[in-house]
């Protein structure tokens, strides 16, 4: 997972963290934080025995992760490996 404490001592606030899979073979928990009042959003993947961290800074209060639409899905359903 992202380095919580690090985040923490640098002034960003944990909110909560939850599974968001839903991408093919690739597991990704969702860790939301706070900095100054600007939402962040940290996606940890796991892809074949790696790990990608996609990050979202200033999202809009209706960001979903699971909307086609949606910037980080795109780019974490780009990492999936298991159609090549």
């Amino acid at each position: 997972m992202m380095q919580k404490k690090t985040l923490e001592s640098k002034g960003y606030t944990f909110k909560s963290q939850k599974d968001v899979s839903g991408f093919g073979d690739i597991k990704v928990f969702e860790q939301a934080y706070d900095k100054d009042g600007m939402p962040i959003y940290g996606y940890v993947c796991e892809v074949d025995g790696s790990s990608y961290i996609v990050c979202a800074a200033n999202a809009p209060s209706d960001w979903d992760v699971s909307n086609s639409d949606n910037p980080v899905n795109i780019i974490i359903k780009s990492i999936d490996t298991s159609n090549v």
